[in-house]
Order: structure tokens, then C-alpha cells, then sequence
């Protein structure tokens, strides 16, 4: 069996107003669940987060990866999208 990634990669860019929301959504949602995991932040700019962007078919931020799963912010994102996120 293979060991799950405990690192989710939250990719957005300094003052960006989605961006927070998704950080605060998966942020209280992780303390919410207790889930055992490092939240990783990554500038939109960076070669990792264009990589990211390219794998996944992503053009546009905030988004977010964890365990080859993706979930991309838009205004309707809730905490019922982190479960299906996170499971």
C-alpha cells in the first residue's frame, strides 16, 4: 500500500482576497477535522506552482493539490468540496 502525502500545497499570490479564503476554508477545516497534515504555501509565480498549474490542467489561482487530487476556488467553494478534497 502506499503511503499517502500528509503535505497539501495551497498555491495563490500576496494580496489576493480568494486566496485567503481558500487558505482560511482548508486551514479551519483541517483544525476542524483534526487532520494530521502541513499546509505548504506557494507563490503563484514559482516554478513549482506553474508545474502544479500545468500537471493538473489549472489556470487560474487560488487552488489547492493534495494526494493527485485538486480542488480550484471559486465563489461557491464550500466545506462539503474540502471533504470530497480531503477523502
Amino acid at each position: 500500500m502506499t503511503k499517502k502525502n500528509n503535505i497539501i500545497k495551497v498555491i495563490g499570490a500576496d494580496n489576493c482576497e480568494d486566496c485567503v479564503i481558500l487558505l482560511n476554508l482548508i486551514e479551519d477545516y483541517v483544525k476542524y477535522k483534526n487532520i494530521d497534515i502541513i499546509i505548504e504555501k506557494i507563490q503563484s509565480i514559482s516554478d513549482e506552482a506553474i508545474d502544479l498549474a500545468i500537471e493538473f490542467n489549472i489556470n487560474k489561482i487560488p487552488f489547492a493539490i493534495f494526494n493527485k487530487k485538486k480542488i480550484v476556488f471559486d465563489k461557491n467553494t464550500n466545506k462539503s468540496n474540502l471533504k470530497d478534497f480531503f477523502t
